[in-house]
């Protein structure tokens, strides 16, 4: 997380240390540590560097609580902030993604589709759910708390968004999914059994059929240079879904391989047609997000990267290092590459 955010919204820092935290002038503001005291953000006021820290009232138990935190802070630097301060990268996302619907509905199915993937099936009040098919992702908040099994009235992504610990998050949960298939008012989705489950990780492990889920979105980050005909596909368990899915959106007469990492033989599953054209690569002793199997893998590519795409999906340090041993070794343009942190490993 902390990659991500220096790396590609050091704008959202700058403001909330110059707005929200009083630093005048603030600039080349990072996020130094995460702890259970705090976020602890390093910035400069043109002549010196500071220290500040955002306070947790509560220990955050997720990745996705530190965010909120760190989204609640925006907001008040926003509401602080002179109306001719330039909008931030995370804000003018969010402005893109203000029409999109939160829509409710419940567990259908279950089944398993591998040692450590679960498939929910959900079905109801999808009806006007837009297909994007590819890596299309959405944001799914469930009760975690074990309190209810409904959702307030007015409860939209909005809401939820601008709570704290204290409001709905201490009986909700969210996180980001890829969707593996539509159906007739239903999608299917998997879960991939971590070691040190999340909070829906957990829900998804737990929930009986008829158990509720409110999704937002869907967005996807799929996007191939128009003159794409060959594609390389990297995932590991969380981002397999949308790479299946992806590749049964692809053009008649494109071709495409996939890198797919996972845990061990028993963690691997049917791919079908597919089959000839999936290399798995397994972590065995190694905890998911840390394998080093992939990456040796991928420094041993020799890629004509002629009208090539590569999309790759997974744990965020893992596919920041990736990109940047593919962008040294091989002849890419940035926009013939898309990796993306679906999930990070604790930074607390």
């Amino acid at each position: 997380m902390l990659e991500t955010y220096n790396d590609n919204h050091s704008d959202a820092i700058d403001l909330i240390c110059e707005h929200h935290l009083g630093v005048l002038g603030a600039r080349d503001s990072r996020i130094s540590s995460i702890n259970e005291e705090g976020i602890h953000l390093s910035t400069s006021d043109g002549g010196s560097t500071l220290e500040r820290t955002l306070e947790f009232l509560e220990m955050p138990n997720t990745n996705e609580e530190v965010v909120g935190v760190l989204l609640a802070s925006l907001s008040d630097a926003r509401s602080k902030a002179p109306s001719n301060v330039p909008k931030t990268k995370i804000e003018l996302e969010f402005e893109k993604t203000r029409r999109l619907k939160t829509y409710f509905t419940e567990v259908f199915e279950r089944r398993d589709v591998s040692s450590n993937i679960l498939e929910l099936k959900f079905k109801g009040g999808l009806g006007e759910l837009p297909n994007l098919g590819n890596d299309a992702f959405l944001y799914f908040i469930v009760d975690s708390s074990g309190e209810t099994d409904d959702f307030p009235p007015g409860f939209s992504m909005e809401t939820f968004r601008r709570s704290g610990t204290k409001g709905l998050r201490r009986h909700y949960s969210g996180a980001y999914y890829t969707i593996r298939e539509y159906g007739e008012d239903a999608i299917d989705v998997w879960f991939v059994r971590h070691a040190d489950a999340g909070p829906l990780s957990q829900w998804a492990e737990n929930v009986s059929v008829g158990g509720k889920a409110a999704i937002w979105g869907p967005r996807t980050s799929f996007k191939p240079p128009q003159n794409t005909n060959r594609y390389l596909f990297i995932a590991d368990e969380t981002a397999q879904p949308a790479v299946l899915s992806s590749i049964e959106n692809l053009p008649d007469q494109c071709e495409y391989a996939c890198l797919f990492e996972t845990h061990d033989d028993s963690s691997s599953f049917e791919l079908g047609d597919k089959s000839d054209f999936v290399e798995w690569i397994y972590r065995k002793q190694e905890k998911a997000g840390e394998g080093t199997g992939l990456i040796k893998k991928i420094s041993e590519l020799k890629l004509d990267t002629e009208n090539l795409y590569i999309f790759g999906a997974g744990e965020t340090r893992q596919m920041s290092a990736i990109r940047r041993q593919l962008m040294s070794s091989q002849n890419l343009s940035s926009d013939q590459i898309t990796m993306v942190g679906y999930w990070s490993r604790s930074s607390l």
